[in-house]
């Protein structure tokens, strides 16, 4: 996959883990989401200063839903979030 998300943001395979069997169950509108950082911009400029993203690739990551921005990149559905929307990362 060729792709390079531009400024602060991360491209992110979404990780679901509310299943059962092969039946996703739907999750709450207001719940956080998990994903694995497959891709991520440079950064951004704030106030005159460039900020390098921080968040590295393979990283597992909570977003909330509405900053995620659905893409679909050689048949797989991805999501695009800015660093600054991330409520959190997990620790390995």
């Amino acid at each position: 996959m060729d792709f390079l998300p531009s400024h602060d943001f991360l491209l992110i395979r979404p990780i679901k883990e509310n299943t059962s069997g092969s039946i996703v169950l739907p999750t709450d509108e207001k719940s956080a989401r998990k994903g694995k950082v497959v891709a991520s911009g440079p950064g951004r400029w704030d106030h005159g200063k460039f900020l390098n993203v921080e968040i590295e690739k393979d990283a597992v990551v909570f977003y909330p839903s509405f900053a995620e921005v659905q893409i679909r990149l050689d048949g797989e559905d991805l999501i695009l979030v800015s660093e600054k929307d991330l409520l959190g990362v997990e620790k390995k």
